[in-house]
């Protein structure tokens, strides 16, 4: 993972696009719903990172940026709140879905 400067809208990009790749695809209204959130432009900038990320270093991103912008108990869920809602925008939350969200869980 390169060393880079990353905001708070960055990391709820960056972790909503991973949470809606969980069936590798990102639906529209998936893709709306993190529009809504962070902006087109911040939307696209986080797709390219995620599109160069490894599944490896996606989670690795996740964790290091969970901290500085998360911290503690309350900053986690309140991520894990909006994974859970990207997951369900589509109106499905599937067992793949459900899998990558308890994975998500134990990391943070």
């Amino acid at each position: 993972m390169k060393a880079e400067v990353y905001t708070r809208h960055d990391l709820i990009a960056y972790a909503l696009i991973y949470a809606a790749m969980a069936d590798y695809s990102i639906s529209e209204k998936e893709k709306n719903f993190i529009i809504d959130r962070v902006g087109k432009n911040e939307f696209k900038k986080m797709l390219k990172v995620y599109n160069e990320d490894s599944d490896l270093e996606g989670l690795e991103r996740i964790e290091l940026l969970k901290d500085e912008f998360f911290p503690g108990e309350e900053g986690k869920e309140e991520l894990l709140n909006l994974i859970e809602e990207v997951f369900k925008s589509d109106h499905s939350f599937d067992a793949l879905e459900n899998i990558v969200f308890r994975g998500i869980r134990k990391l943070l």
